[in-house]
């Protein structure tokens, strides 16, 4: 039952589901299934039980399968990507060039995705040494839409329905923030003198 009702919360999203959804679901109901499923006569039982389709089942079973037989970890699944994606670089540099500061108080090193190698199939990573914030969200985004970079993804957006481009929003940029930049405490000063200060120690 808690099972069925892990799989109800997840397929009850609507829309198109992201990569890390998709492989949630996946690697949970995987680790559910036994490789021999279908070979069993059990399939249509496990698709009653927890509410499954005929065609998630078998991707599961399918997935399970594979796990066993290269004898490593969980191999990302991944969906073609959408036709008016955002490409995130631009912001991506310009929260390490403009957006954030070294933190010299605590040089701690970061693992940062950097997406599934084409060729393999397997996760690359990479390491960033921690920074810092410089000032909120919405301040960090006002200067980021009056640079250069806010320009390139306009120019990289452009399209035969949206022919000038767009900005990317508030929440975009965020969410396009690296996992190595991280904000101020509660006690941290970020104004000027102290910034720099704390950039040339």
């Amino acid at each position: 039952q808690a099972a069925k009702a892990w799989v109800k919360g997840v397929m009850k999203t609507t829309g198109r589901r992201s990569d890390e959804d998709r492989n949630a679901l996946l690697a949970g109901i995987s680790a559910l299934m036994p490789k021999g499923l279908f070979e069993l006569k059990r399939g249509r039982s496990a698709m009653r039980a927890l509410g499954l389709s005929h065609a998630i089942t078998r991707q599961a079973v399918d997935a399970r399968q594979d796990l066993e037989d290269r004898s490593k970890g969980w191999q990302r699944v991944h969906t073609s990507p959408h036709c008016d994606r955002l490409d995130t670089t631009p912001i991506d540099k310009w929260w390490h060039e403009q957006g954030s500061v070294p933190d010299n108080d605590n040089k701690h090193k970061i693992s940062v995705f950097l997406g599934v190698d084409e060729d393999t199939n397997e996760e690359k990573y990479t390491i960033h040494y921690r920074r810092l914030q410089a000032g909120n969200d919405k301040d960090a985004w006002e200067l980021f839409a009056k640079s250069d970079y806010a320009k390139q993804c306009q120019e990289k957006s452009k399209t035969e329905k949206c022919p000038l481009g767009t900005i990317p929003q508030l929440k975009a940029f965020v969410q396009a923030r690296c996992p190595c930049i991280k904000k101020r405490g509660v006690g941290e000063c970020d104004c000027d003198i102290c910034t720099t200060i704390h950039s040339n120690l």
